[in-house]
């Protein structure tokens, strides 16, 4: 059986519809094994980035994680019914992410914003 792979960027993640469309679009592929990657959404890598690179400024670092989570948490509700097994589960999942970028940031203050952590920030849009 023939696998598709298919890389969404963060342009076609952006609402409900959106997602749709990559329903849509999945169904022409219904006989074939899929893969989906999918890119961070629109506007998160840079934002990780900077966040990282001021990281001593805590309004500035708070401000921008409630963004991205904002952001996500949007999408979510677009998405998925209140009170769901998906709605809940994307939102614990969301929860836990943005606590290991908190712990990031915080590793971050303390040490340097070396190579590794920045890139280990940037992954955070592609894995939320």
């Amino acid at each position: 059986m023939p696998v598709v792979v298919m890389k969404f960027g963060g342009s076609c993640l952006q609402n409900a519809e959106a997602f749709e469309k990559i329903a849509e679009i999945s169904k022409i592929y219904h006989d074939e094994k899929k893969i989906y990657i999918a890119s961070a959404f629109n506007g998160i890598t840079d934002m990780l980035i900077k966040t990282a690179e001021n990281v001593k400024d805590d309004k500035y670092v708070d401000r921008n994680i409630t963004l991205i989570e904002k952001k996500h948490l949007d999408v979510i509700e677009d998405i998925f019914k209140q009170n769901t097994d998906h709605y809940n589960n994307s939102k614990e999942w969301l929860d836990a992410r943005l606590s290991e970028l908190e712990d990031s940031l915080s590793d971050i203050e303390e040490f340097g914003l070396e190579p590794y952590y920045r890139d280990y920030v940037a992954s955070f849009g592609e894995r939320i």
